[in-house]
């Protein structure tokens, strides 16, 4: 008998029991996997992506802003603008289902100025801008910049042939030598 034959497969339960665990797993994904979200309250902004939950109270939230990622990130299913939440040490979260993609064009600048002024509004209004914070948010921009320049510029091309020659002879070699 050969390897597909059905008479020496596993037993009946053990072929059931997998597809129920199948079946279950799949219906927990579609039907009671938490949904991912963004949404802002009198505390802060919290999103969902994936199985979790992070929030930013207001106090600790520098400023939201919308961000255009490099042209080499944006694709024909990437959104053209995002929203990001930066803290008050100046790290950033993206905050998910909040983008020009989600919302259109109108609606997202809507949004965030929205979230900007509830925002200020918490912050009383007399919250100053911090320097130190504003030069560790550009820093991440410069280094992006520095990096598509890189990968885009006269280096990366030269690195890419003659990576490609040596590939090429590799291959020469391996084929004559095992000829």
């Amino acid at each position: 008998m050969g390897p597909l034959d059905p008479s020496e497969g596993e037993p009946l339960p053990f072929q059931l029991s997998v597809t129920v665990v199948s079946v279950a797993g799949y219906l927990f994904a579609v039907t009671l996997s938490p949904r991912g979200f963004t949404s802002a309250d009198q505390y802060g902004v919290s999103w969902r992506s994936g199985l979790r939950t992070k929030r930013l109270v207001w106090a600790d939230l520098h400023d939201i802003r919308q961000v255009t990622p490099p042209a080499a990130a944006v694709g024909p299913h990437r959104p053209q603008d995002v929203a990001y939440a930066y803290r008050v040490d100046g790290r950033r979260f993206l905050l998910p289902y909040l983008s020009a993609k989600e919302l259109g064009d109108e609606g997202f600048r809507r949004e965030v100025t929205l979230l900007r002024d509830v925002m200020n509004e918490q912050h009383g209004g007399a919250r100053v801008a911090d320097p130190l914070v504003e030069a560790h948010i550009a820093r991440p921009a410069a280094r992006y910049a520095r990096r598509y320049r890189a990968l885009t510029g006269r280096t990366s091309r030269t690195i890419f042939l003659v990576a490609l020659i040596a590939l090429i002879a590799i291959i020469v070699v391996c084929t004559t030598t095992f000829e």
